[in-house]
């Protein structure tokens, strides 16, 4: 028997709107957390095809680094395809980036489950370091497959911090991060979550992770998206309106 995702019974977007609130809140603080998108039984199906990705990108372990990378979920499994440009996720974000949106790329990240209590720190930084686009129209939406609260390593935030414009980055262990005379770990608020829920946050909020899992594998999705008319170097996957 198929499993039914759960949008084929109402194709009425109008109910995955935002409330003026939650728009104003994205704006002032550059993130939003949107709960319990998803359902269990979608998770269920969404971690499988994740580790099926993991299995058919890297192979079936042991893994010697972690987190566990994958990437191109779109191309890699239908459900992902559907989970990707489903309204409850793209909705939102159309009303905070504007009518036409493209998928950029996917990044997975699974840890297992470690004896060891030491963090695996992901230092603060701006993902516009990364990209080229343009700063008010590229959006990540992360996609919770597990429980990721406070001391397991939810996402930390500094709210209103994307206002500041583009900060200098310095070269740090695992990639670039801002130097300490912007801000610090004390500055963020940490944004827990559980399996179903997706954060949208933009590209220029100050955030980062400390993740240290116990008990259970953790696993979480980056869903990258942007407007078209704003990165016409790259053609990705049309998730809602057209390319101009």
């Amino acid at each position: 028997m198929s499993r039914m995702w759960r949008t084929d019974r109402n194709d009425e977007s109008s109910q995955y709107r935002l409330a003026e609130g939650d728009v104003r809140s994205y704006r002032e603080n550059g993130y939003l957390k949107l709960d319990s998108v998803f359902d269990a039984e979608e998770i269920e199906l969404l971690r499988e095809e994740n580790d099926a990705v993991i299995e058919t990108r890297i192979g079936a372990g042991p893994y010697d680094e972690m987190p566990i990378v994958t990437s191109g979920h779109i191309f890699e499994s239908a459900s992902w395809n559907r989970a990707i440009q489903d309204p409850r996720v793209v909705v939102p974000i159309i009303q905070l980036i504007g009518p036409n949106v493209e998928l950029d790329h996917t990044t997975g990240r699974k840890w297992m489950p470690s004896e060891s209590e030491q963090l695996e720190q992901h230092d603060l930084h701006q993902d516009r370091v990364f990209y080229s686009h343009d700063a008010e129209t590229f959006i990540n939406a992360i996609v919770y497959l597990d429980d990721f609260p406070e001391q397991e390593g939810g996402m930390r935030f500094v709210p209103g911090s994307h206002t500041g414009g583009d900060l200098e980055h310095v070269d740090g262990e695992k990639g670039p991060r801002l130097p300490s005379r912007y801000y610090t770990f004390d500055d963020t608020i940490s944004v827990p979550a559980a399996a179903g829920d997706v954060i949208l946050f933009h590209i220029n909020v100050v955030h980062g992770t400390q993740v240290v899992r116990h008990s259970d594998p953790g696993t979480i999705v980056w869903v990258i998206y942007d407007d078209p008319e704003h990165s016409p170097d790259h053609e990705g996957i049309m998730v809602a309106g057209r390319r101009p």
